[in-house]
């Protein structure tokens, strides 16, 4: 099916339906760049879409799926969810994939192994990192673990996004 959107002058094009739409303002869908959802409960996501929501993204507050991302990328896309999602790896998720959960002094080997897992999930589509600093475990990250992610991150020309430590 041939979709056209614009202005055309009368007679010059065919269409099986014309949405008069003189005196109106059309945009495109809104872009919601820090949503919670899951779309393999809820894929028609209907409380966005009232809002003219068309795009989500999600893993918000260092929190994201706990399990290989490509994979839940996959079961998401299969759901057919009524927006555009886009994910982010949470780093409180990167810390118990690793294991360091609450750990407040990983070792230099825990850091860069928790910096593969965020390639990884890089490398299966996340947009970047999310922190939830304020939270646990992101309280106990130590600052040379989020520079250590934060250069993977900018290594693959992604973003971080963050709750802060103290919003006060």
């Amino acid at each position: 099916e041939i979709r056209y959107i614009g202005w055309v002058a009368p007679g010059k094009v065919r269409a099986k339906t014309v949405i008069d739409a003189r005196g109106k303002v059309v945009c495109p869908g809104f872009i919601d760049t820090h949503a919670h959802g899951d779309p393999l409960e809820t894929p028609e996501f209907a409380n966005f879409l009232a809002q003219g929501v068309t795009t989500i993204f999600l893993g918000q507050d260092g929190a994201s799926p706990e399990e290989d991302l490509g994979v839940w990328i996959e079961k998401a896309s299969a759901a057919e969810p009524g927006v555009n999602i886009g994910m982010f790896a949470g780093h409180g998720t990167l810390r118990a994939l690793s294991g360091i959960g609450y750990k407040p002094d990983p070792t230099e080997t825990e850091i860069l192994q928790m910096a593969g897992l965020l390639q990884k999930a890089m490398d299966q589509g996340a947009f970047g990192l999310s922190t939830g600093l304020e939270y646990t475990p992101g309280l106990y990250a130590p600052e040379r673990e989020l520079v250590e992610l934060a250069k993977v991150v900018g290594k693959n020309k992604g973003l971080i996004t963050s709750h802060m430590r103290n919003e006060d």
